[in-house]
Parts: structure tokens; sequence; C-alpha cells
């Protein structure tokens, strides 16, 4: 699993992040999930969760909402296209900046690039609740800074070797 900023550096936060987002869900868990869990052990012990804004097929990204101390986040982590949408802001380095037009060209194309790699992609953003209340929804993914991106080797299927020949035996290239 990389875990990376927009620059495609590695970035620790986006593993943390993207952890907590995993560790808390409930709903419906990808393969996705069980990779960012296995891939590093994380220490999660001083975050709690608050609530938690399911996955669904239509938005394509899961939101967890976790506080560690007097700090209160909503994480969200799901199609980078789907999480782009609800940010207006990126972080580099722990700086957080407004997301200018040619910012958000930067981002499609680290997304691009990797897509291009052979990998599947999930974007990772985040941004700090101000207000205390008990339950959130999807109007609450909004204002968002993009963190960056997971990025997963989709390994062949074990027959895909067969399914090849098979394919070639039958003169189709």
């Amino acid at each position: 699993v990389l875990h990376v900023d927009v620059e495609g550096k590695n970035d620790d936060k986006v593993l943390l992040y993207s952890f907590l987002n995993s560790y808390y869900e409930t709903g419906l868990k990808s393969p996705l999930d069980d990779a960012i869990l296995r891939h590093e052990d994380v220490h999660v012990k001083n975050y709690s969760k608050i609530d938690e804004i399911p996955f669904v097929f239509v938005r394509k990204r899961v939101s967890i909402v976790v506080q560690n101390g007097a700090d209160r986040f909503l994480i969200c982590k799901g199609a980078p296209e789907e999480t782009l949408k609800i940010c207006d802001r990126w972080e580099i380095s722990g700086r957080v900046s407004d997301a200018p037009d040619e910012m958000q060209d930067k981002l499609q194309s680290k997304y691009y690039e990797l897509s291009s790699e052979g990998y599947r992609v999930l974007g990772v953003c985040y941004r700090r609740l101000p207000e205390r209340k008990l339950l959130y929804s999807v109007d609450d993914e909004a204002g968002m800074i993009f963190l960056g991106f997971l990025a997963f080797v989709d390994p062949p299927k074990e027959t895909a070797r067969e399914s090849l020949q098979l394919l070639a035996r039958a003169g189709i290239e």
C-alpha cells in the first residue's frame, strides 16, 4: 500500500487517517480496507469513534468522525473523483492551502499517474469539526482538506494465466 501526498511523497498522516477510517468503519468493508489494516500497525488507541457516514455506491466514499482529546475530525476515503468533489483545500507537508483550479489539475494528474501505473487508487481527505454533535450526515462532507492518495497493487487472479492461454488457443489476441 502506498500512502502519498499530492506530490507523490510518502505521508504518514495519509496512512494514519486511512487506517482510522478503515479501523472504525462498521459497514461494507472491502479488500482494500483489509490491506490498509494489514499494511502497518498504526497506534489509534487515543482516538475514539463518534459517528460514521456509511459507504454508498452512489457516493463511492465512507466517512468516520473521530475524536482525539479535544480535537474532532471527519475523515473520508473513497474514489478520488468523489473525494476531490468535496474538497476546497489541500495539505502538503502539514501546510493547508486553498485549492485553485491548477491544484485540482495537479491532483487529477497524480491520480491518473498512479492509475496508469496499474494501482487501484483511493483519495483521503478530512476536516476538523468545530461543532460537537452526536450525529453527522453527508451534508457534513463539505469544505474538506484533500490529504493524499492510497495506491494498491491489484495482482492478477490465479486463473489469469489459464484464461490468457485459452484466449490465445482460440486465436484471440
